[in-house]
């Protein structure tokens, strides 16, 4: 995807994005492809790396959409403790 379709698909604020994508290639997880154009084009691809997690990401999906996570009160008490 080009950095222009990634700003607006992820409403994120350009320096943001920018600095995300650029962890992500340092990381391994992204290819960024620069290209000597007018105006600059810029396309980032994913890597194998990325690819191998699809699995653990579908089954991430799967069982978000199964368990409702729900906040469970706490009770604290607050004192000193009975000698």
């Amino acid at each position: 995807m080009r950095f222009g379709e990634l700003e607006r698909t992820l409403h994120l604020a350009p320096k943001t994005l920018s600095q995300r994508l650029r962890a992500l290639v340092e990381k391994g997880f992204l290819v960024r492809h620069a290209y000597n154009e007018i105006p600059p084009r810029v396309e980032y691809e994913p890597t194998r790396k990325v690819s191998e997690l699809t699995t653990v990401f579908r089954a991430l999906d799967k069982w978000a959409r199964s368990n409702t996570l729900t906040a469970i009160p706490v009770v604290s008490t607050v004192g000193r403790l009975p000698r």
